[in-house]
């Protein structure tokens, strides 16, 4: 949790070690949805009530399948859908099997990306929306603002590439 929020991701941490009271307050944060991410233990996660859960992501896989299918549970309450991810080691992967033949279907796999594959993907996006943007046009206020740098001495393209790094 500290390490996702040091990286700008609004995240808290739930575990057993919680008086009840400081995990009543991470709680109705998470509730809130001040915090976006919970990152719970097994047994802190146990019990929890959350309606709006979109993802699950597995650091380690149980060693009890019906644990493993109480814990993507969470995503799919009240007929809404969700997405697990679960990290996998290759010598986890016969866990994934035990889970598969309890739940009676396959689990899709699929390979981390690497950060080259990331960073391409991010680019891509970025030229994506900055190109939609020039094409909506309605960039008055920010025309008049990249003029006020230009007339300070600044390069237009030094501008836009300092203005696509803030993105």
């Amino acid at each position: 949790a500290a390490e996702l929020a040091t990286r700008g991701f609004p995240a808290e941490a739930l575990s057993g070690e919680l008086e009840q009271e400081e995990r009543e307050r991470v709680m109705n944060r998470f509730r809130r949805t001040l915090i976006k991410v919970l990152v719970a233990t097994d047994v802190a996660a146990r019990g929890l009530d959350i309606d709006h859960i979109s993802h699950v992501f597995n650091f380690d896989l149980p060693e009890d399948p019906e644990v493993y299918v109480h814990r993507i549970g969470r995503t799919g309450r009240a007929g809404k859908s969700g997405i697990a991810l679960s990290l996998v080691t290759p010598n986890e992967r016969w866990r994934i099997g035990r889970i598969e033949g309890f739940i009676k279907t396959s689990i899709r796999r699929a390979t981390i990306p690497t950060i080259e594959e990331i960073q391409v993907r991010r680019e891509a996006e970025l030229l994506e929306r900055v190109g939609a943007g020039l094409q909506q046009g309605r960039l008055g206020q920010e025309r008049g603002l990249v003029n006020t740098l230009v007339e300070a001495g600044y390069d237009p393209i030094e501008i836009a590439a300092a203005a696509l790094r803030l993105v």
